[in-house]
C-alpha cells in the first residue's frame, strides 16, 4: 500500500500548484467501495456526510502521520541531514538546510520571519514531521510529536529563535509535562500584555452622558470583510445614523465594496453618508492626520471594531499590534466629546477554553484560562 501511495503522490503532485493545493503523501486515504463518497447533483463532494462516513479512518490516518517510527520507515535514514540537538551551530545549519529544501527559499536569513517570507502551514507540518523523526531517533521523546514541534516553530518564527528553542527542547518537554507551570507561564504573558496596554489608556475626566437616540456618527473598522460588509449594509439602512466612517487597512475599500456588494446582494454605497479612510489602528492617532483624528474625536458617537486577524497558529506576541489597535480605539472613545460607545466584535476563541456547559454567560471575562489555548 505504501508503494502505491508514493507512486500516486509523485504522479499527481504538481510543483506549479499553490502550496496549499499540493498533496501530502502522509495524508492520502483510499475510499472504500463499500462506503462510496457522497456527491451532490453537480458532481461536487458532500463534504460533511463523507467526512462522517470516514471519520474513524481520518483519525487513524492522522495518528499514523504523527507516528515518527511509521513515517521514518518511508525515509532513507542514511540520507537525512542529522541534527546534533546538543550543538547550536549544528541545529542552525541543519534547520536552514531543511527550510530551504522544503520551501525553495534560497536566501533565508537567520533573522527572517518564516511566515512573512512565504512559508505556509503545510510546509511547517512537513518540517515538524522530519524534526520529530530526528528527535525521536535521538531519544528526545516529545509527548506532543509533530504537533508540539509545529507549535514551537510558530512560536519561534526565525532560525535564531527556533535554534534556541530546539537547543532547550529537553527542558521545554519537562515544562510541557508540568501543565500547571506551562499554564502559569501562558497566563503570565497574557497578564503582562494586558497590563502594558491598560497603563497607556487615558483616564475619563468627567461622567459620561446618556447615549444619543438619533443623529449617530458611526465609526466602523473591517468593513471590507465578509461580516463587515453586511454590518455596513445594515448601518446604511438605519435612519438614525447620520454618517458612517469606515477605517480600513486598504486604500481601495470603496472600490472593493463596489465590486463585491452586488455579489453579496448588498445595497450600493451612498457616498453622501459613507466615508472610507485608510488607517493603521496600531499607530498613534490610528495612522490618521491630526486634523482628521480630531474630527473623529469631536463627531463619532459609536465605534464598531470588526477588524481582527484570524490565525489559530499565531503566538500571542504576533497579536500585539491588533491589541494596540483596540487600545487606541478605546482611547478615542474615552476622549470623545460625544462620549462615543465602543463595541468590539470579538471571537468565540476568547472563551474557547471554558470547561462549563451550556451557553456562556454574557458578562465580562477576567479569567485568562477561559481563552482558547495558543502558543
Amino acid at each position: 500500500m505504501g508503494a502505491i501511495v508514493l507512486r500516486l503522490f509523485f504522479s499527481l503532485r504538481l510543483h506549479s500548484a499553490p502550496t496549499h493545493g499540493q498533496l501530502d503523501k502522509y495524508h492520502i486515504l483510499f475510499a472504500d467501495p463499500q462506503r462510496p463518497v457522497h456527491y451532490l447533483g453537480q458532481g461536487k463532494i458532500q463534504r460533511y456526510r463523507t467526512t462522517l462516513l470516514y471519520e474513524k479512518d481520518i483519525e487513524e490516518l492522522y495518528d499514523t502521520a504523527e507516528d515518527a517510527e511509521a513515517v521514518a520507515a518511508l525515509y532513507d535514514l542514511s540520507e537525512l541531514n542529522w541534527i546534533d540537538f546538543s550543538n547550536r551551530d549544528s541545529i542552525k545549519m541543519r534547520l536552514r538546510e531543511l527550510f530551504v529544501q522544503t520551501s525553495g527559499i534560497e536566501n533565508l536569513k537567520v533573522g527572517d520571519n518564516f511566515f512573512q517570507i512565504g512559508i505556509d502551514s503545510l510546509q511547517v507540518l512537513r518540517i515538524a514531521r522530519q524534526l520529530n523523526i530526528q528527535a525521536k531517533l535521538a531519544n528526545i521523546k516529545s509527548p506532543g510529536g509533530s504537533r508540539l514541534i509545529a507549535t514551537i516553530i510558530y512560536a519561534n518564527p526565525t532560525l535564531n529563535q527556533l535554534t534556541g528553542a530546539l537547543f532547550d527542547m529537553t527542558r521545554t518537554i519537562r515544562l510541557m509535562d508540568d501543565k500547571k507551570e506551562v499554564e502559569d507561564q501562558r497566563i503570565g504573558k497574557m497578564q503582562s500584555l494586558l497590563d502594558k496596554h491598560v497603563a497607556l489608556l487615558p483616564m475619563a475626566k468627567r461622567p459620561r452622558s446618556p447615549p444619543q437616540t438619533d443623529g449617530w456618527v458611526v465609526l466602523l473598522t473591517g468593513s471590507t470583510g465578509s461580516l463587515g460588509s453586511y454590518i455596513l449594509n445594515e448601518l446604511q439602512a438605519d435612519n438614525n445614523i447620520k454618517s458612517i466612517i469606515c477605517l480600513d487597512r486598504s486604500a481601495d475599500a470603496a472600490e472593493r465594496h463596489r465590486q463585491t456588494g452586488p455579489k453579496r446582494g448588498l445595497d450600493s454605497i451612498d457616498p453622501s453618508r459613507v466615508t472610507f479612510l485608510k488607517a493603521e489602528l496600531a499607530n498613534p492617532q490610528l495612522g490618521l492626520t491630526t486634523e482628521m483624528y480630531e474630527s473623529l474625536r469631536n463627531s463619532v458617537t459609536h465605534i464598531i471594531h470588526n477588524q481582527w486577524p484570524v490565525n489559530f497558529n499565531w503566538p500571542l506576541a504576533l497579536f500585539e499590534p491588533s491589541i494596540a489597535g483596540v487600545r487606541n480605539l478605546a482611547s478615542l472613545a474615552a476622549t470623545s466629546t460625544q462620549d462615543a460607545f465602543l463595541l468590539f466584535v470579538s471571537s468565540v476563541s476568547s472563551v474557547g477554553g471554558s470547561k462549563g456547559e451550556g451557553p456562556f454567560p454574557e458578562t465580562p471575562v477576567t479569567d485568562f484560562s477561559m481563552a482558547a489555548h495558543s502558543a
